[in-house]
């Protein structure tokens, strides 16, 4: 759900099921987890479709077995993505999966930037469309 409001660009949204989740004292680093396990599947199923393989063509790469509606989720909520805004977006989510394995600073901190970082580069994104 959170990356769906970050890549539809809903600030509120995505500000709001961040607050829930530190609320139900989620770790961060699971958070993360999860948020980048979503641009993953977007970017190996963008990679795929871009190579002229169907969406299912990660799987036989990674471990999707039981786990394939991901990929047609990607293909779905991912087709308007660039790879260069899709590659731009595992970039800041690498950063903070160092900040918070480093302990640099505050947690949430780290967790609320990174969700501006996201918006901002879907929202330039929605400008280069």
């Amino acid at each position: 759900m959170l990356s769906r409001a970050i890549l539809a660009r809903q600030y509120d949204k995505a500000y709001s099921i961040l607050d829930l989740l530190f609320y139900q004292n989620e770790e961060p680093v699971s958070i993360l987890a999860v948020l980048s396990t979503s641009y993953l599947d977007l970017y190996r199923v963008r990679a795929a479709v871009q190579s002229g393989k169907n969406s299912l063509e990660p799987a036989k790469y990674f471990d999707y077995k039981g786990k394939e509606f991901r990929l047609r989720n990607a293909e779905r909520d991912g087709g308007r993505f660039s790879m260069e805004m899709l590659r731009e977006s595992l970039e800041v989510l690498l950063a903070a999966d160092l900040s918070l394995k480093s302990a640099r600073g505050d947690r949430r901190t780290v967790m609320e930037k990174l969700i501006a970082q996201l918006l901002l580069i879907a929202e330039k994104e929605k400008f280069a469309e």
